[in-house]
């Protein structure tokens, strides 16, 4: 999912990223010979969470996890969805291939859990677009969210504050792709009422009908 519009991943993968860091640091103290070679389940982890601060700045900014672009915004067009949602099923596909007796440690049980969990459920909620009316949220609305990220912007040298100011430009841009996106929602609602095979037609179908009340049961009666 991007930061303004996206499902409500977002939060779920702000805890993953403090369960990831500190499950998998909390072992590393403990046993530091064992984690000389990462396990596999690490290394997924830690290239979910780079890839998310890659692909998503605003989260990098507000985890302060290293190597974020703090003067760069989430890609916030169809392509840009498109390409985080192709890297969550990947990783998702990697996840399901993992099999469940070779997660002997506690930590990477941990990892695996909730970053299955994360991502199950990305992909569920993707079916609600939420990517094309997220402005109607005061909660997640770029109003709110860019606002959110202005607190945490870190400015404190010339490089961050010149980062600032380059995040600062791309704004206009992420809301010119934010109404690209609102105009679309209502194409895609006609859309759907015209397609029978729609998974909500026998839903709008039922909702149409009588009410089966006492009332109504006696009359068939």
């Amino acid at each position: 999912m991007h930061r303004s519009a996206m499902d409500f991943s977002v939060t779920i993968a702000c805890v993953c990223g403090t369960i990831f860091a500190g499950v998998a640091g909390g072992e590393a103290r403990a046993t530091p010979a064992a984690h000389d070679s990462p396990s596999p389940m690490v290394a997924i982890a830690d290239d979910y969470l780079a890839t998310l601060a890659r692909m998503q700045p605003e989260f990098g900014t507000a985890e302060d996890l290293p190597g974020t672009d703090h003067g760069t915004l989430t890609d916030n067009t169809g392509p840009g969805i498109a390409r985080w949602r192709a890297y969550e099923d990947r990783v998702l596909a990697q996840l399901r291939a993992v099999p469940a007796g070779s997660l002997r440690s506690e930590s990477d049980r941990v990892l695996y859990g909730v970053l299955r969990d994360e991502l199950e459920r990305s992909a569920g909620v993707r079916v609600c677009r939420l990517e094309l009316w997220g402005v109607a949220s005061y909660v997640n609305g770029w109003q709110a969210s860019l606002t959110d990220l202005a607190r945490v912007q870190p400015v404190g040298s010339d490089a961050l504050r010149a980062a600032a100011l380059r995040r600062a430009t791309a704004i206009p841009r992420f809301i010119d792709n934010e109404i690209v996106l609102l105009r679309q929602e209502p194409q895609t609602r006609e859309k759907r009422r015209a397609d029978p095979a729609d998974a909500n037609a026998s839903y709008r179908k039922s909702a149409k009908q009588p009410a089966k009340t006492g009332r109504y049961l006696s009359k068939k009666i």
